[in-house]
């Protein structure tokens, strides 16, 4: 019986003599509880406002985590993967104008990784492919097999490869056998 009667309140009068704060009325406690500023809220500011403030402040954090995904996704190709011997295949076809080692209707393959476009001496390129300012890498060779005119209008290749996987087992193969 004593224990449960620790549990209970103190009266105002006992809780005077035991040197605690005078309690609120009822009313009083439930009035300061729903007005008592929590963690995060401005001054002036009920909760649905502070709930629409973090709300803000996330969907800022995800406009700037997706801007930073997008200039990261800019620095590296996000192609998919590649399949060299597959590509080799599919190389056949490049063959009609391309060699790995020697200039034909088109310049030759070997080294192209990290090469300046147009910047072979002994190949005549197109002047839309010379002021073009390309470095062959991934994204660049992808966007070219795409549509060589839409990078260099004016550009003397017109064949194009349809399928995002066929470009890249061609760029898989010139990467990893046409060193």
């Amino acid at each position: 019986m004593g224990l449960l009667r620790l549990l209970q309140p103190l009266s105002r009068e006992a809780g005077r003599e035991a040197g605690l704060p005078p309690r609120l009325s009822r009313e009083r406690e439930e009035s300061s509880r729903l007005s008592a500023k929590k963690p995060g809220e401005a001054a002036g500011e009920g909760p649905y406002e502070a709930f629409l403030r973090r709300q803000e402040k996330y969907a800022a954090a995800v406009v700037l985590a997706c801007a930073i995904s997008a200039a990261l996704a800019k620095t590296s190709w996000a192609g998919p993967a590649g399949d060299a011997a597959r590509g080799e295949t599919l190389y056949e076809a490049c063959q009609d104008c391309h060699s790995l080692d020697k200039n034909d209707v088109g310049p030759r393959h070997r080294g192209v990784f990290g090469r300046k476009a147009a910047s072979l001496p002994d190949y005549d390129y197109s002047d839309a492919l010379k002021s073009a300012n390309i470095i062959w890498n991934e994204e660049t060779l992808d966007k070219w097999l795409t549509d060589p005119q839409a990078v260099a209008p004016g550009a003397k290749m017109f064949f194009h490869l349809d399928s995002p996987q066929d470009r890249a087992d061609v760029i898989a193969y010139l990467k990893e056998r046409a060193k």
